[in-house]
């Protein structure tokens, strides 16, 4: 997110604010995590699989990786 800020600020943009609704406004600039299992989670002390990645929802994030190039070209159209 720094990257972005500095992005911005080259070109004569303020830095970026409070980023959840541009990042859910704009899920195709994130990478959609489709596989895997958090992993972690406990049922009475033993181990279990924890929660798994589906198309559109990913359990670390919610939304998927950042795509730095991606989400580049989004804030750079922003005012």
């Amino acid at each position: 997110m720094g990257l972005l800020n500095d992005a911005r600020l080259a070109a004569g943009k303020a830095p970026l604010g409070f980023l959840n609704p541009l990042l859910y406004a704009h899920p195709a600039a994130l990478n959609d995590c489709v596989a895997g299992v958090q992993q972690g989670c406990k049922v009475s002390g033993a181990p279990v699989d924890g929660f798994a990645a589906a198309p559109g929802w990913d359990p670390a994030t919610g939304l998927g990786s950042p795509s730095f190039p991606r989400l580049r070209d989004v804030v750079l159209a922003l005012p």
